[in-house]
């Protein structure tokens, strides 16, 4: 392949069987992979250790320590009090058509989960555990895969309303929810409606008060983070290291209606910057440019959810639950792979070729529900 800054199509591999074994599928992945880089002229690197005996010591000196310290599930990073770490997840239903950016509280968030609805416009989950914000919007309505989607944190679910059957949806599914006629939330008078719905950590958690909610939840996210507190590497002892390293500095997410997204790494803060229509995606409180640590592509399948809204337009169903292909960028790198959601219940992880779990750096992550036929693309 030449030309250093071509763009090269992304188009990992997907797991053959689920008769084969984890590791028979791990290698044959690999094995492919490899070799369709090799063909087309790609060079990667193979990375090991190199120097187990010194890591080996580190982790030794610093394991009590990190064990100690009280690491948010959702982010890696070590949180000041573990109290909050105990609290329920706080997970915001935040719109993302033109018309409501800039956004507020998204830099906030541990986590962001971007997924497709009705018309080609995206949506953002956004959660929160140890981190707070003094504004969170605009909130809008809930949708059918939000369900399978966070049901596994037990949250408390913060959206403005929706259709008839996804209420229905919510409501069997036992996922506690406010709704917008709850003093949770509030208009804000220099926003035209519908883009003027906020909410706030703090009313959030006022009214888990007042419903009595307390209690230690233990959240199980999903992701697995490259250092545990303290600084400690979060590798096994004596492990080796060893996985294909692609390097990426530049991500493209085409969604449509005004919703494409691109994201450039920026090794000086070791962070994705993100922009939305090739302009910078700011929060509205600070000002600032959203800027991710890590990017995870999780590729599903849509399906007809049957639900429509006031315009006649489905609103579609990303299948979350099952496994399919992924990639995970950071660190200005591409880690191909798999994710897999075995229930509701259970958190989704990915996967590498070998079939480890794929570590992430500690730091905000956004993850994408990306439709199995948009055509993604990265830069080295």
């Amino acid at each position: 392949m030449s030309g250093k800054g071509r763009a090269r199509m992304f188009r990992p591999m997907y797991r053959p069987s689920f008769s084969l074994s984890l590791p028979a599928r791990a290698s044959l992945l690999f094995s492919c992979l490899l070799a369709a880089l090799v063909m087309s002229g790609c060079r990667p690197s193979l990375r090991g250790s190199g120097e187990a005996g010194i890591a080996a010591s580190a982790r030794a000196a610093s394991s009590e320590a990190a064990e100690e310290a009280p690491v948010n599930p959702l982010n890696g990073e070590v949180a000041d009090d573990a109290g909050l770490l105990n609290r329920r997840v706080l997970a915001v239903k935040v719109e993302n058509d033109p018309a409501a950016r800039p956004q507020s509280g998204i830099a906030d968030a541990e986590v962001v989960i971007e997924e497709l609805v009705e018309g080609g416009v995206t949506r953002f989950i956004c959660l929160y555990l140890a981190h707070d914000s003094a504004a969170i919007g605009p909130t809008r309505s809930v949708r059918p895969t939000d369900m399978d989607v966070v049901r596994c944190l037990r949250p408390l679910l913060a959206f403005s309303g929706g259709a008839p059957q996804v209420m229905e949806m919510v409501k069997s599914s036992g996922i506690m929810y406010v709704t917008e006629d709850s003093p949770c939330f509030w208009r804000e008078s220099r926003r035209a409606v519908p883009h003027n719905l906020y909410t706030s950590t703090s009313r959030l958690r006022e009214y888990l008060n007042q419903q009595g909610d307390a209690g230690e939840w233990g959240v199980l996210s999903g992701l697995t983070f490259r250092q545990k507190a303290g600084g400690a590497s979060s590798e096994g002892e004596g492990e080796e290291t060893i996985r294909l390293v692609i390097p990426a500095s530049t991500v493209d997410v085409p969604y449509e209606s005004g919703c494409s997204v691109r994201y450039r790494y920026d090794p000086s803060k070791r962070a994705y910057q993100r922009f939305v229509q090739g302009k910078p995606h700011t929060d509205l409180g600070s000002g600032r440019q959203l800027a991710p640590r890590n990017v995870i592509l999780q590729f599903v399948q849509l399906t007809s959810s049957g639900v429509r809204d006031v315009l006649g337009a489905e609103s579609p169903n990303s299948m979350v639950i099952g496994s399919g292909r992924c990639a995970v960028y950071t660190e200005g790198e591409v880690i191909v792979g798999t994710w897999v959601k075995n229930s509701r219940d259970e958190p989704t992880r990915y996967y590498d070729l070998v079939g480890r779990e794929i570590r992430i750096n500690p730091g905000q992550t956004w993850i994408h529900l990306v439709p199995n036929n948009l055509k993604t693309t990265f830069i080295p």
